[in-house]
């Protein structure tokens, strides 16, 4: 709830808000109070012991928005939070998800034992709690403009949003949050140059990928994985800036003479070891790869994927983080049985790919600025 309340503060419509818990109303949009009164409303919502119903608020969310007079046809973002993808919590949430088609819906997956394939017939879009000590779901600074309906472009904003947030880790009430947003889009600009210069796209940092080829990724998902960087790569336009790892193997170092064309060859050639994961062989790399400049550079990002966080497939890591204290880490977490918790220790930026069927991770649009080390300190 402190994280519902922060947030609101945040927002300055307040007729374009509306909190629900998953049987009460707490208010509803053009209500006449403030932000502050809001603040309050939220801090004396009661828990309701009553089961999570997503079909509960799927319905009560479609019945606001047929009496809302909207004639100016604003968007709708709907953020649902949940932490029960139970086949009862789901029950017949169908009936009301194929009438909200128009609407912006993202998921806020909490904790961990949340399944976001048994959403995916409803949205695509997700965003993850796993660890609730903390105080905003992952990425979220990166995810909200998004979530909240607006342009995925930077934006001005008259911010709007739906939260459903249970009233505690375990709880299944739900309190949530329908807003409207309208956005004024402002031009991307390409990072300055040099006269003549070619372009960095997306930035000057340095690129490294760290290509997860153990045994403990299926062959199907590997070479999803293999083509999704192979793709990724062919967006980027400064090969010299372009590292590639797997096992204890450069396939690309930094500043050979490749094309992006030769790099994206390369890996999708990259063999399938089955090996024990090791994330100290992937940071080993690295450090070697940054001992070859005379002067390190600072922007260097790091992209490692992994599907195994096992004690044995980290074992030994930490040891090698007093080098990488300039290096943006961003893990791509492969599959369902990973745990982000277990790698905050050497990063909190954190991408999830859960369903491997799918050709990117989750939010790799909006996720990718900063995974490759542009736009952050």
């Amino acid at each position: 709830m402190d994280f519902i309340r922060n947030v609101v503060s945040t927002l300055n419509y307040p007729n374009r808000l509306r909190a629900e818990g998953g049987y009460t109303g707490e208010f509803n949009w053009n209500s006449g109070l403030n932000i502050g009164q809001m603040q309050i409303n939220l801090h004396n919502a009661q828990q309701n012991p009553m089961p999570f119903s997503l079909s509960q608020q799927a319905a009560s969310l479609l019945t606001s928005i047929e009496v809302l007079a909207n004639d100016q046809n604003d968007p709708i973002a709907a953020l649902i939070f949940i932490s029960d993808t139970s086949d009862s919590a789901l029950r017949n949430s169908d009936r009301w998800f194929s009438r909200l088609s128009g609407i912006r819906i993202t998921f806020v997956m909490l904790g961990t034992n949340v399944d976001s394939l048994k959403l995916r017939t409803y949205s695509n879009n997700f965003i993850y709690w796993p660890d609730l000590a903390l105080s905003q779901p992952d990425n979220w600074d990166l995810l909200y403009n998004t979530a909240f309906g607006c342009a995925n472009v930077p934006t001005k904003s008259t911010t709007t949003g739906l939260f459903s947030l249970p009233a505690s880790t375990a709880t299944s009430n739900p309190v949530t949050w329908l807003t409207q947003s309208t956005t004024t889009a402002e031009p991307y600009t390409f990072p300055s140059t040099s006269p003549g210069e070619i372009p960095y796209y997306p930035c000057r940092s340095w690129i490294s990928f760290s290509i997860d080829c153990s045994n403990a990724i299926g062959d199907n998902d590997f070479y999803t994985e293999i083509g999704f960087i192979s793709k990724s790569i062919g967006y980027l336009n400064h090969p010299e800036r372009i590292q590639v790892t797997y096992y204890y193997i450069f396939a690309v170092s930094w500043n050979d003479y490749y094309s992006i064309k030769q790099i994206q060859s390369k890996v999708l050639a990259v063999p399938r070891y089955g090996n024990q994961y090791s994330l100290r062989t992937k940071l080993q790399n690295i450090v070697a790869a940054l001992s070859s400049f005379n002067v390190p550079p600072n922007n260097v990002a790091a992209i490692i994927f992994i599907s195994d966080t096992s004690d044995a497939a980290l074992v030994g890591a930490y040891q090698l983080m007093a080098y990488l204290t300039n290096v943006r880490i961003t893990f791509v977490l492969l599959g369902s049985n990973v745990d982000s918790s277990k790698l905050t220790q050497f990063s909190s930026n954190f991408i999830y790919w859960s369903d491997l069927s799918k050709p990117q991770p989750d939010n790799w649009d909006n996720l990718s600025y900063a995974a490759y080390g542009c736009g952050v300190n």
